[in-house]
């Protein structure tokens, strides 16, 4: 019988015994990083769903870090805001860089509760040109519904402390500006006596730089954007909608932004208390240029009740837009002027060059306007088709005044028609600026002109120049 009497050292059996304490430790190590791992993507997750402020965050500047951070998931992302509460210090800048929102997962920032908007007030400023308190930087599909914006803080009277925008739709680049975008039921108020402060800023720039980018693609666009029931006050402009100056064929305009209202509010859309005291430029309720099917409508443009102004000023600018369609109808615009300057209440000066496009401009009231030249409606440029009908001048007093006139001279548009306007209760007593003046003109140079069931009655006009009631060169 074979009897094995080898010892084994006390320390080797203990280290025997060991091992499979050893390997659990390991395998809970193992499943430590995992978890963590899980947890790590967990924190870094999509937004999803309803979010509220506060609540799920503290403030709204917590909520666009996450977004900058983690992005919106499938269905998108809705926070919820408290009414009446009030936020200071924000200037932020939504870029979304990973999981941006889209039409299927958009990004909602709206009013909770029956009380007063929230308002976000903002930060201290940095630059005298581009500060804004909330910029979309080269982003689709967000909505704020409800939000008030503020720069009203008593005592900022620095230039450079002050914000430039309230809301700002900017670029990441060439081929990516900012489309379906909306801001509605929201109050914008800022320092009216800076002049480069702009309610709504959508323009042909980054971020860092204000050079205007040369567009290769429509991505880069800023496109069907809309603005609806706002209310803008205290600005240099209302609103600043400028595109990029598209070479022939001119497809690389805006197209399709709209300011006015939604149909479901029976609030009124309106810029107020605009212009500046400073001799710095025209002041502007709404100035726009390089954009197609361009929409204005139902917006009251008043500018009494603010600074006295330094310069000429404007209800409403379309600017250059070649070969575009463009539609302003049911604005109201009272210009109020306090020195020796020009008032255009409403002006479309489209371009020189149009193959088949068309200018609406019908059912406009110009009201209560005071000043020393009150040009009424001046629609001019090169859209095959000018529409100019239901319009009303009325009630407005000044030195020297045209109502409504249609230029095409210089695109020789196909036809111009212009029906159904009336002037009335015009005049310029207590002005001594004089010279002649035109309630109806037309230039036509076009290949058909139609002037008919025009009004004017009333109207006193004390002109050295003479009185035009009605004059069309064909």
């Amino acid at each position: 019988m074979y009897t094995n009497n080898t010892s084994f050292p006390i320390s080797d059996w203990s280290a025997q015994v060991k091992k499979p304490n050893r390997v659990k430790r390991v395998f809970r190590r193992l499943t430590s990083c995992l978890i963590f791992l899980v947890l790590g993507q967990t924190l870094v997750a999509q937004l999803t769903g309803i979010k509220t402020i506060p609540g799920d965050y503290p403030n709204f500047i917590a909520a666009v870090a996450a977004l900058n951070l983690q992005g919106v998931g499938p269905g998108g992302v809705i926070f919820d805001i408290d009414s009446n509460r009030i936020e200071t210090g924000v200037k932020v800048v939504l870029s979304i860089p990973n999981n941006p929102p889209a039409a299927d997962r958009p990004l909602v920032f709206r009013k909770k509760g029956t009380g007063n908007n929230p308002r976000f007030e903002g930060a201290t400023g940095v630059s005298t040109a581009s500060d804004g308190i909330i910029v979309l930087n080269g982003l689709d599909y967000v909505t704020f519904d409800g939000i008030d914006l503020s720069d009203t803080r008593f005592g900022n009277n620095n230039v450079t402390t002050r914000m430039e925008w309230g809301f700002a739709f900017l670029k990441k680049s060439s081929t990516d500006g900012c489309h379906h975008n909306t801001i509605k039921n929201c109050n914008i108020s800022l320092h009216q006596s800076h002049p480069g402060s702009h309610c709504i800023y959508v323009a042909n720039h980054t971020v860092s730089n204000t050079t205007p980018l040369v567009l290769t693609s429509f991505d880069g666009t800023n496109s069907y954007n809309h603005f609806y029931n706002n209310t803008l006050e205290n600005c240099f402009t209302g609103y600043h909608i400028v595109g990029y100056q598209s070479p022939s064929p001119f497809d690389l305009y805006d197209i399709g932004n709209e300011i006015g209202v939604d149909g479901q509010s029976t609030h009124r859309s309106s810029v107020t208390k605009f212009g500046s005291s400073s001799n710095s430029g025209n002041g502007r309720g709404v100035w726009t240029l390089y954009q197609n099917n361009l929409k204005v409508s139902h917006t009251y443009i008043n500018n009494s009740g603010g600074l006295p102004l330094g310069g000429d000023i404007t209800g409403i600018y379309i600017g250059e837009a070649n070969n575009a369609n463009i539609d302003v109808f049911n604005d109201t615009i009272t210009i109020f002027l306090y020195s020796s300057i020009i008032s255009n209440t409403l002006t479309v000066n489209s371009g020189v060059l149009g193959t088949g496009n068309t200018i609406n401009v019908h059912h406009n009231l110009v009201t209560g306007c005071q000043g020393n030249i009150l040009i009424g409606y001046a629609i001019s440029g090169g859209a095959s088709y000018l529409n100019i009908h239901h319009n009303e001048l009325s009630n407005n007093t000044n030195g020297r005044a045209y109502g409504i006139r249609a230029n095409g001279s210089n695109g020789l548009p196909e036809e111009i028609k212009m029906y159904d306007n009336v002037v009335f209760n015009n005049s310029t007593a207590g002005f001594g600026y004089t010279g002649y003046s035109h309630l109806f003109e037309v230039n036509g140079n076009t290949k058909k002109t139609s002037v008919y069931n025009n009004l004017a009655y009333n109207n006193v006009f004390n002109t050295s120049g003479g009185l035009f009631g009605c004059t069309v060169t064909v």
